[in-house]
C-alpha cells in the first residue's frame, strides 16, 4: 500500500472520530458542546425556526438551506477522504471542509481570520450533552468556553487529506 493510501485511511479516522466522537468546544457553565452529532440533533430546530438562524446570515432563509447542504458534506467528508484510496481527487475533495470548517471554529474561538457571520455556523452544531457524548479533551480555554482537542484532529485529518491526495494513490 502507497503513502497516498495510507495518508488518506488516516486522514479519513481522524476526521470521522473528530466528528462523531470528539467536541470541537465546550461551555462547562452550561454543559453545552458543539459537534458533529449536534448538527444532526439540531436538524429539527433548523427547519422548524429557519428565519432566526437566518438572522444570523443576513436574514436570508436560502442561506441557512444551502449551510444546511455543505454541512451535510461536512459529516461525510471523512468517508470520501477514505474513498481516496482509489482517487486523488476525492481525497482532496473530501479534505477541504474539515480544513475550512476547522479553520472556522479556530476564528470563532479567537477571533482571528474570519468575520462574524462566518463563525455563526458554530451556532447549528451546539447541543446540550448527554452521558459521554460527545467526549470533550481540553486543548485551551478561553473564558468560559473550552476549546477541545476536537478541533485540532479535525484540521489535521484535513491536512493529511490534502497530503494523501497530493501523493496518489500509486
Amino acid at each position: 500500500m502507497g503513502n497516498g493510501k495510507v495518508f488518506c485511511i488516516i486522514s479519513g479516522i481522524l476526521t470521522l472520530v473528530s466528528t462523531f466522537i470528539l467536541a470541537f468546544g465546550y461551555e462547562p457553565l452550561t454543559g453545552f458542546a458543539f459537534f458533529g452529532i449536534g448538527f444532526i440533533l439540531n436538524l429539527d430546530n433548523i427547519f422548524g425556526d429557519t428565519s432566526s438562524y437566518a438572522v444570523l446570515f443576513g436574514g436570508q432563509n436560502i442561506v441557512v438551506y444551502i449551510l444546511v447542504v455543505v454541512l451535510f458534506l461536512f459529516l461525510v467528508s471523512g468517508l470520501i477522504q477514505i474513498a481516496g484510496i482509489k482517487s486523488r481527487v476525492a481525497a482532496i475533495v473530501g479534505s477541504i471542509l474539515p480544513i475550512f470548517i476547522s479553520l472556522i471554529f479556530i476564528s470563532d474561538f479567537y477571533d482571528i481570520l474570519f468575520p462574524d457571520p462566518l463563525t455563526n455556523i458554530v451556532s447549528f452544531f451546539w447541543t446540550e450533552s448527554v452521558g459521554i457524548m460527545p467526549f470533550h479533551l481540553t486543548a485551551g480555554s478561553l473564558g468560559t468556553m473550552e476549546v477541545s482537542l476536537g478541533t485540532y484532529l479535525l484540521l489535521g485529518g484535513g491536512i493529511l487529506g490534502i497530503i494523501g491526495g497530493i501523493i496518489g494513490i500509486e
